[in-house]
């Protein structure tokens, strides 16, 4: 990995079975995280792993001072490590508009439906990065323009869901 400024060395906590501790975490050391973090008890950042594998995550702040990143199975998969496995990591801080990569397939069906992008802009932040996550885990293309196309019909009928309504 190429030294770069917030790089640094941890451990990924194994999950300890309550609130975010059902998902391993990612101890971010306070002289890399107070810059990002100020005053805030979360920001969205970017995780580098030395594999390539980069991920929109936020960084919290708990009520005890603890600061991490929750990790999931998927993201350990494509960052190929474990829990308990010591990583080295660099930060940046995240400057996407929704936190998360817009995928191509959606921007191109919300630039031809106004009224899609409209429904999508009035979501909460939590809810447009799930269906960002969703569309962008489609493997192939006609997976993601598929998955954009059902979200922005629900969406216009006051669906807030992605799949096919049930």
């Amino acid at each position: 990995m190429t030294q770069k400024a917030n790089t640094f060395k941890t451990f990924i906590r194994p999950p300890a079975g309550e609130g975010m501790a059902y998902y391993p975490l990612l101890d971010i050391p306070p002289e890399i995280a107070e810059p990002l973090l100020g005053k805030k008890n979360k920001v969205r950042v970017v995780i580098h792993f030395a594999n390539g594998a980069k991920f929109h995550r936020a960084i919290q702040r708990n009520k005890n001072g603890e600061i991490f990143i929750s990790l999931g199975k998927t993201t350990l998969k494509e960052a190929d490590h474990f829990p308990g496995d010591e990583v080295e990591v660099w930060l940046e801080k995240d400057t996407s508009q929704y936190g998360m990569p817009m995928p191509e397939e959606l921007e191109e069906v919300m630039n031809q439906d106004e009224e899609g992008r409209q429904r999508f802009e009035e979501l909460n932040p939590g809810m447009q990065r799930s269906f960002l996550y969703y569309i962008n885990t489609g493997k192939t293309v006609d997976t993601r323009i598929n998955r954009s196309l059902q979200l922005i019909e629900n969406l216009k009928m006051g669906i807030k869901r992605a799949g096919k309504p049930k």
